[in-house]
């Protein structure tokens, strides 16, 4: 009778220390839902405020009726690894000249976009503010632009961002083509 009494009392003692792992596995299980949801959510508002940026960062690229205009035998592949990118292309005209670049910022994604945008920007002001017309002297301001909007210095804590890009400029009066590389 004792021996029975006491392997009850183990598979007693065994199954209540089932029943409390089980009891902190469900709550540990509701912690994780709760957890997840919530990752979930954050990673959903995350990628909608990317898309939204890259609404922002398309909107700064040239128009395709724009492109067939300027340019009329071209095309454009454009095909970011992320849903925002360092890539960009940009064009304008000027005084008889069809200025045309084609670039790739450091970074990918986010970081890139913000690149791309703050280039393109410095190309446009170059051009129409600035008044520049020779590719060369455009690119000295882009990097001016660049370098003073991210507060770059030399030495410590200098930035390593940047782009490499072409930029031509074609007289189409004299059908010449003028471009500089960085």
């Amino acid at each position: 009778i004792w021996g029975a009494v006491g392997i009850a009392g183990v598979l007693g003692a065994f199954g209540y220390s089932i029943y409390r792992s089980r009891k902190k596995i469900k709550k540990a299980n509701k912690l994780l839902e709760e957890k997840n949801k919530i990752i979930k959510e954050k990673n959903e508002n995350i990628t909608a405020s990317i898309r939204y940026a890259r609404d922002i960062q398309t909107s700064i690229l040239p128009r395709d009726e724009e492109i067939k205009r300027l340019l009329p035998e071209s095309f454009i592949l454009h095909k970011p690894k992320d849903i925002v990118s360092g890539d960009f292309y940009w064009l304008a005209e000027k005084e008889g000249r069809v200025y045309f670049s084609a670039s790739d910022c450091t970074g990918h994604g986010v970081p890139g976009a913000f690149m791309s945008i703050l280039s393109s920007s410095g190309l446009e002001d170059a051009l129409k503010s600035k008044g520049l017309s020779k590719p060369n002297e455009i690119f000295d301001e882009v990097r001016e632009k660049i370098t003073n909007s991210l507060k770059s210095t030399e030495g410590f804590g200098k930035q390593k961002d940047g782009m490499d890009s072409v930029l031509c400029s074609w007289d189409k009066k004299n059908n010449s083509l003028e471009f500089a590389c960085a």
